[in-house]
């Protein structure tokens, strides 16, 4: 009887499966390892990354991790649902975060989220918007105590919010006024960043 473990990845070169990233992402990935004890240490940055390219983490995506890294799928999943930025279903294009944590909470959150409320017909928890374009959520401190409150739109921090500046910012988006970053993460070295592996590499 064959007793092995197929949801258990294999630990030497990855990978199985066919690559949700580019080649060149692979490829920067797996320099990256090696500068770790352990390649499961990329993981949460590598998650940004499927996420970025996929629009969001697939059963696949999540499975590829797994093996890339040397763990179950379970374990990635595990990992993943911990934290609130991963997503399992295509992301809405403006995605919005309000902090719920006490210095938000006590400084009008609750005001913040009528004003989003009344804005775009949204709640916390609604997944998106029926056009797919806003989406709503509560989350943990976001490390801006001293501006409180505040919200993120794709990762871009908006603090010291009240409901008219939170309605105009709003507005502001919506005609084109402000334009947002187009993902809330984004892994991929800038052009002008010369990476660890690189100055290595140059100096050799």
């Amino acid at each position: 009887m064959d007793t092995q473990n197929t949801d258990t990845p294999n630990k030497g070169t990855p990978n199985k499966g066919e690559s949700p990233l580019p080649p060149e992402r692979v490829e920067w990935w797996r320099k990256r390892v090696t500068h770790f004890p352990e390649a499961r240490a990329v993981l949460l940055p590598l998650l940004h990354d499927l996420q970025d390219h996929v629009g969001c983490l697939t059963r696949e995506a999540l499975r590829w991790a797994a093996d890339f890294v040397g763990i179950t799928p379970t374990e990635v999943y595990g990992v993943a649902t911990f934290y609130w930025m991963y997503e399992y279903e295509p992301r809405a294009r403006r995605q919005i975060a309000v902090c719920h944590n006490i210095s938000c909470d006590l400084r009008g959150k609750d005001q913040v989220l009528e004003a989003i409320r009344d804005e775009l017909g949204l709640a916390p928890g609604q997944r998106k918007t029926d056009d797919g374009e806003w989406s709503l959520r509560t989350v943990e401190c976001m490390g801006s105590c001293t501006t409180a409150p505040m919200m993120a739109i794709n990762g871009e921090y908006f603090e010291n919010l009240d409901p008219a500046k939170t309605r105009a910012i709003l507005e502001e988006i919506r005609s084109g006024k402000h334009e947002l970053p187009a993902s809330p993460e984004t892994f991929a070295p800038h052009p002008e960043v010369v990476t660890t592996y690189e100055h290595e590499e140059a100096k050799a």
